[in-house]
C-alpha cells in the first residue's frame, strides 16, 4: 500500500493535523513484544529497567505517543467533568502536561500543576512551551512512589498510572493523593485495569 502525498502529510509531518509523533514508541513497542516468547518461557520481564531508567531517546518517544494519545482523547474524555468548584489541579505524572492543558482550556482560572519525575520534568517544560502555557502551569518534581504529593488541590488527576503499579503501590498512592486534596476535593483516575483471572 502506498500513501499519498496528501496522506502522508497528515500523517507524517509535524505540521499535519493527525501528526503521529509517538511512532518511535510503536517501535520500542515491538522491540518489546519480540521477546514474548522468551518472556513466557522465563517469567522474567523484556524491561527489567524503570521507565525512568530507559534512556532520554525511549522516554521521549514514551512522553510523545502519551501526548499524541491523550490530545485526540481529551475531549470526550473531560466533557462530562464537572469542574465547578474545583481551582487547583495536580496533575500527578502528568507527562506533556496535555491534561492540564485541556482542564485550563476548560476552565482558564483554573491552577495547574504537574507532578512527575526529575527526567521527565524537562520534556514536560518542552510541551508547555510550546503551546503557550509556560505562565500558567507549574511543575512540581518528584517519585509519587517515595515521595509525599504537595497539598492543597481540589482536584487529584491521575491518567495511565494505575495500571503500572502493584496493589501495594497504588494503597499508597491513593493515601497519599487523599491528604494532598482540599476538603471537598476529587480524585480522578482514568485507567484500564485487567481483572485477575
Amino acid at each position: 500500500m502506498f500513501f499519498k502525498i496528501e496522506e502522508s502529510l497528515a500523517f507524517l509531518s509535524k505540521k499535519g493535523s493527525n501528526y503521529l509523533g509517538g511512532l518511535m514508541h510503536s517501535n520500542h513497542l515491538w522491540n518489546t513484544w519480540s521477546h514474548l516468547t522468551e518472556v513466557v518461557r522465563t517469567g522474567k520481564s523484556a524491561h527489567a529497567a524503570e521507565i525512568n531508567e530507559r534512556g532520554d531517546e525511549w522516554l521521549f518517544s514514551f512522553i510523545s505517543a502519551m501526548h499524541d494519545r491523550a490530545i485526540k482523547q481529551v475531549p470526550q474524555q473531560l466533557r462530562k467533568i464537572d469542574l465547578s468548584g474545583l481551582n487547583t489541579i495536580l496533575d500527578i505524572g502528568g507527562g506533556s502536561a496535555a491534561y492540564s492543558m485541556a482542564f485550563i482550556s476548560l476552565k482558564p482560572d483554573m491552577e495547574a500543576t504537574v507532578f512527575d519525575l526529575p527526567n521527565v520534568v524537562p520534556i514536560t517544560i518542552q510541551f508547555i512551551d510550546k503551546e503557550g502555557f509556560s505562565d500558567k502551569i507549574k511543575i512540581y518534581t518528584g517519585d509519587y512512589t517515595v515521595d509525599k504529593l504537595p497539598g492543597g488541590f481540589d482536584l487529584l488527576f491521575l491518567s495511565a498510572l494505575i495500571h503500572s503499579n502493584s496493589l501495594e503501590v497504588n494503597k499508597d498512592l491513593i493515601r497519599k493523593c487523599f491528604r494532598s486534596l482540599n476538603t471537598n476535593g476529587k480524585i480522578i483516575i482514568q485507567d484500564w485495569i485487567m481483572n485477575n483471572f
